[in-house]
């Protein structure tokens, strides 16, 4: 007869044999009820924790917007700024604390969620590409 040790916990090994049977659960239907119970007691808990959330933090709701309509709202805001003063500088801000001033035009990737910056510099003319969630305001001066 061969013995299998597995060791349940680190103080106490269970040795068992052929002949050795497990309980399952069929052999407790209490743990059926049980797990039903902390079940519903769990899914009400989350439920009122959302709830309690959404009360007490309105402004906390999350707003999902293409990357393509958010490039070409930036790309046409832009446009505006351009047009309101003429010989204005028009500079984007970056979530890292970046600026990106004298931006001479903007072209917008394909998929959208990257915007090519074309700068003029003492160095000549650059180009800077950023995602599009990077860019967080537009202004000018």
């Amino acid at each position: 007869m061969k013995k299998l040790v597995i060791g349940l916990s680190l103080l106490s090994p269970l040795t068992l044999t052929a002949e050795t049977k497990l309980p399952t659960k069929q052999a407790y239907p209490i743990n059926k009820e049980l797990n039903k119970m902390q079940n519903k007691a769990f899914k009400k808990e989350v439920l009122a924790s959302d709830s309690s959330k959404h009360e007490k933090n309105s402004s906390s709701e999350i707003m999902v917007i293409d990357p393509m309509t958010r490039a070409n709202d930036f790309k046409q805001a832009y446009q505006f700024l351009k047009a309101q003063k003429a010989g204005s500088r028009v500079i984007f801000k970056l979530s890292n604390g970046q600026t990106l001033a004298n931006v001479l035009d903007i072209d917008i990737m394909k998929g959208g969620s990257l915007v090519i910056f074309k700068l003029s510099s003492v160095k000549g003319m650059q180009f800077k590409v950023v995602r599009i969630e990077d860019i967080t305001s537009i202004e000018h001066s």
